[in-house]
């Protein structure tokens, strides 16, 4: 098990900025979303990572990462 914090930190570190991280209602990670900001064209254009827009779905101290 992970908290939170260690597992929004170590996206932070690695993408540049927060994603959104969400948990289904027993605490099992299932969903990460990274938001960017797109400077021109989906072709060619830039992508600046940016903050998440939404809270965290998942428990504070008790995320679950199940093997695949």
């Amino acid at each position: 098990m992970y908290s939170r914090a260690e597992v929004v930190g170590c996206l932070q570190r690695a993408f540049g900025a927060t994603p959104f991280v969400g948990c289904d209602g027993e605490g099992r990670l299932n969903e990460l979303w990274y938001y960017h900001w797109l400077r021109g064209k989906v072709l060619g254009g830039q992508y600046e990572e940016t903050e998440t827009t939404r809270g965290s779905s998942c428990p504070d101290n008790s995320i679950r990462y199940l093997p695949k």
